[in-house]
């Protein structure tokens, strides 16, 4: 019961758990139109709900394995057959009261999860309202017109500063990275190579970036 194949099949346990907050981060990319067309935000929340879904099986998995044991240990769970018993499981994990036994056997569990999912939600809608903020500026970058976002790849690198993470986007005229922190160094730093080695084509270079501080 502990093969790759049941813990996969959590997916519809976690579905529930985090349903929630996948609805009301949908409800908020979707106050951010017209600056994102109906494309570009069904985009970022499949992307955004891919990332979380995937963080919180990492969250979660084990744990769900350990009460699946135990509610086939202590009779809550009377199916001998494996699929049964998954199914019979499923059914208890997504029921309401499912939630306070979490809360009992593990107080912190479920704020700490719920903190993290919030964070990871807060930092999708701040990554879609810079979109918004900077597009103009966008073209400075790519050297022609952005156009339409086609392509937004989250999670490239370890979570940080309350569930951010570098993204990559691509639109029509081009990829773009999203780096949640200031880029001042950077552009500090291609300053004084500037200074010291001119034009030379062959010095180290600084990637053009936009500082939002």
């Amino acid at each position: 019961m502990a093969g790759t194949t049941v813990v996969d099949s959590f997916a519809l346990v976690i579905n529930h758990i985090t349903a929630d907050q996948r609805d009301a981060l949908s409800r908020r990319l979707n106050s951010l139109a017209p600056g994102l067309n109906a494309a570009e935000i069904a985009l970022i929340r499949a992307q955004a709900e891919s990332a979380l879904l995937e963080h919180a099986h990492l969250k979660l998995n084990r744990l769900l394995l350990l009460e699946l044991h135990a509610a086939v240990r202590s009779g809550t769970i009377t199916a001998t057959d494996n699929a049964e018993q998954f199914a019979q499981f499923v059914q208890l994990a997504t029921h309401p009261d499912f939630s306070a036994h979490l809360d009992q056997r593990y107080p912190a569990l479920r704020p700490r999860f719920q903190q993290m999912l919030a964070a990871q939600c807060n930092a999708v809608e701040e990554l879609a309202t810079r979109i918004v903020a900077d597009r103009d500026d966008f073209p400075a970058l790519l050297g022609r017109p952005a156009g339409q976002l086609v392509s937004v790849s989250l999670g490239k690198g370890d979570l940080h500063s309350q569930g951010r993470t570098v993204a990559r986007l691509v639109f029509e005229g081009g990829p773009l990275m999203y780096k949640p922190r200031s880029l001042r160094i950077d552009a500090t730093l291609d300053a004084f190579l500037g200074a010291v080695f001119g034009d030379v084509p062959d010095r180290v270079g600084v990637a053009r970036g936009i500082d939002r501080a």
